[in-house]
C-alpha cells in the first residue's frame, strides 16, 4: 500500500489557506464536500468560500439552521437568492414554484420574475 494513500485530501489540510485553495480546485460536483466544509471548517473564511460553491437549496437551507454565525448565514441567504430565483423559474410545478417565491425578498428578483415567468400565477 502507498503512502499517498494515507493522505487527507488538501480541504483537509491543517492551514486554512491551502483549504480554501483546494476548494476552488474541486470540481462542481463535489457538493457532498463543500456542505461538510461549510459545516465543520474552523474558518470562516473557508465556509463562505465552501457555501459559494454550493448549489443545492435544501442543503444552504439546513445549513442556515444549523448556525448561530450571522456572518455564516448573510451569505447562505445571498448564495440562496440566486438559487431560489433561477429555481422558480425552471419550475414545472406551480406548488414548487410558489413555495420557492416566497422565500424571495430581492425586489429586482422578484421584479424579474413577474415579468419572465411563464406561468401566469407567478
Amino acid at each position: 500500500m502507498a503512502l499517498s494513500s494515507f493522505r487527507k485530501p488538501k480541504w483537509q489540510h491543517r492551514d486554512p489557506a491551502v483549504r480554501l485553495a483546494a476548494l476552488q480546485e474541486l470540481d462542481a460536483d463535489q457538493q457532498t464536500t463543500f456542505a461538510a466544509v461549510a459545516r465543520d471548517d474552523q474558518d470562516n473564511a473557508v465556509r463562505l468560500a465552501a457555501i459559494a460553491r454550493l448549489e443545492e437549496i435544501s442543503t444552504l437551507v439546513e445549513l442556515a439552521g444549523q448556525t448561530a454565525d450571522q456572518t455564516i448565514k448573510n451569505a447562505i441567504d445571498k448564495r440562496l437568492a440566486p438559487l431560489r430565483h433561477q429555481a422558480v423559474l425552471g419550475a414545472t410545478d406551480l406548488d414548487t414554484a410558489l413555495g420557492l417565491l416566497r422565500e424571495l425578498s430581492d425586489p429586482e428578483r422578484l421584479a424579474d420574475l413577474a415579468v419572465r415567468a411563464e406561468q401566469p400565477a407567478l
